[in-house]
């Protein structure tokens, strides 16, 4: 998925206005269980993140992509 974004913002595409990186400490997510269990710091409770480095990764390859993206057309 990442890479098939990372070519539409190469292309130029114009439809493209922004992604979305669900991201936390600690990939993952972890169950709020009622008998107290301690959680993992760091760790999503809600929805399943990707860790810090993996997105340092992703927002690499977007700064990347986004340098070699082809000129759109000229706004008049």
């Amino acid at each position: 998925m990442l890479q098939e974004i990372g070519a539409q913002l190469r292309s130029g595409s114009e439809h493209l206005l922004g992604v979305m990186i669900e991201s936390n400490i600690v990939s993952g997510k972890q169950e709020l269980r009622s008998d107290k269990a301690a959680l993992v710091y760091g760790q999503s409770i809600t929805d399943a993140c990707v860790d810090f480095a993996t997105t340092e990764q992703m927002l690499g390859r977007f700064a990347d992509d986004a340098a070699r993206r082809s000129p759109t057309r000229a706004i008049a």
